[in-house]
């Protein structure tokens, strides 16, 4: 059954507008009678299309039901920016792998720059709901505007574990959980394609960020942000 974000629910309505509906009516051709799933506040809400028009779908509410994809732990993935599709592949991956909400930063060894500003959030916005809809999920996820590398250690206070890779740690991200215990919001910091600056690691564990180690091999930017998230997924049983 076809998957699309809700904008409101009301009076036992789901409201499917903009670009979504456009969706629903121009590229799939579905019409009123159709059945298809609502996805609102990580609820799966299926309901069957009663009024479609331009830019609005209004659909009755059959049945209600919790999003069982939905990961106990909210992830908080911090990024340094990388080439373009570099972003969007660790974007797509750590959505389908769990995360709820992403954070590219700028550190001093990022090969790139950002230039498109808004339109590159619009596009990681794009790349996330498709992502949600692909793997089962029923949350949006929080896609922030790009942050110094000061700022993004600053917004890591509100969680309760920070990891970041490093690939001079010496502990392995096992020997971390076993230490930190059981935790219900967590951040991941993964530097850019040159790494951190042993500065930049000095700031990240003056904030009680834990440096973890991937192993023995020094990754590409993009596999470590997407081993990390995997890892720390399965061990926080998302």
């Amino acid at each position: 059954m076809r998957r699309f974000f809700a904008s409101r629910v009301e009076q036992g309505q789901a409201l499917v507008l903009g670009g979504e509906a456009e969706h629903f009516i121009r590229v799939l051709r579905m019409k009123p009678g159709d059945e298809f799933i609502a996805l609102y506040q990580g609820e799966e809400l299926v309901c069957v299309a009663e009024t479609v028009q331009p830019g609005e779908v209004c659909g009755r509410i059959l049945e209600s039901r919790a999003c069982m994809a939905e990961p106990a732990v909210r992830m908080t993935l911090y990024i340094a920016y990388m080439k373009a599709d570099k972003m969007e592949l660790v974007l797509q991956k750590a959505v389908e792998l769990g995360i709820s909400c992403f954070v590219p930063f700028l550190s001093s060894r990022c090969v790139k720059r950002p230039k498109e500003g808004a339109k590159a959030s619009e596009r990681f916005a794009r790349i996330a709901d498709s992502a949600v809809k692909q793997c089962g999920r029923a949350s949006s996820i929080q896609i922030e505007e790009m942050l110094s590398l000061a700022d993004a250690l600053e917004r890591t206070k509100r969680h309760e574990a920070v990891l970041f890779a490093y690939e001079n740690a010496e502990i392995a991200l096992k020997q971390v959980f076993n230490k930190i215990g059981p935790k219900t919001d967590i951040a991941l910091i993964v530097g850019p394609e040159g790494g951190f600056s042993p500065e930049e690691a000095q700031q990240i564990t003056a904030i009680g960020a834990w440096p973890v180690s991937l192993g023995k091999r020094i990754l590409r930017g993009e596999t470590a942000a997407i081993a990390l998230t995997a890892l720390v997924a399965y061990e926080m049983g998302c």
